[in-house]
């Protein structure tokens, strides 16, 4: 009966193990960017008063164009910024993983979140 070699199997299960660490990994991320770039988010109950807000972070490279945007359509009055290093529970609330993300909510409540820069947003805004 032949010897059973371990060694060589082991190494067999563990680059087995790390592919599959890898395809996974891969599978999140497409998953992610998918979700982020098919638009807006429905949310029923968005525990935030009637209005536009922008979620940003202190380390957001893209937080201050969508600041200005804003600033430039709205007036500095016109929204509300939330940043996560002063306040995350909203973040966490609405489940927002990715910043800039421009929020508006209408008066019952309910909200529509989009990710990235805020010119989608804009557009569907009644002004």
């Amino acid at each position: 009966r032949p010897a059973c070699r371990w060694p060589m199997d082991e190494v067999w299960v563990k680059a087995a193990l790390v592919a599959g660490a890898f395809a996974v990994a891969a599978g999140a991320v497409v998953a992610m960017r998918r979700r982020s770039s098919s638009g807006p988010r429905r949310v029923d109950n968005s525990g935030l008063g009637s209005g536009v807000y922008l979620f940003t972070s202190s380390a957001c490279a893209d937080c201050d164009p969508a600041r200005d945007l804003l600033v430039a359509e709205l007036g500095s009055d016109g929204f509300v910024e939330l940043i996560w290093d002063d306040s995350p529970e909203p973040f966490i609330q609405l489940a927002i993983g990715e910043v800039p993300a421009t929020v508006v909510v209408a008066r019952d409540g309910s909200a529509d979140i989009y990710p990235g820069r805020p010119d989608e947003a804009l557009s569907r805004l009644d002004r």
